[in-house]
């Protein structure tokens, strides 16, 4: 089981060499990494991850928003607090 995520960009250059690097993570440090897509070098993807995590979470506060997305994956996964 994982416990350890990483946000990383994905985009039209190189995905393979960065699908690589994330099973390399995932193989050496038990890094599960989580893609968002950069298709022009803004990571406007980052923001939209962003947003879809608050939503899912059912917050507004973008200060919080990984800690509650953290609660929220602790709560699905059975750990206690």
């Amino acid at each position: 089981m994982d416990i350890h995520y990483a946000l990383m960009s994905i985009g039209p250059n190189h995905p393979e060499a960065t699908k690589g690097r994330a099973n390399d993570l995932r193989r050496k440090y038990g890094v599960c990494v989580v893609f968002y897509e950069d298709l022009d070098g803004s990571h406007a993807g980052l923001e939209h991850f962003i947003s879809d995590s608050l939503a899912f979470c059912q917050t507004a506060d973008e200060s919080g928003y990984l800690e509650s997305l953290n609660r929220r994956t602790r709560r699905v996964m059975g750990y206690k607090n």
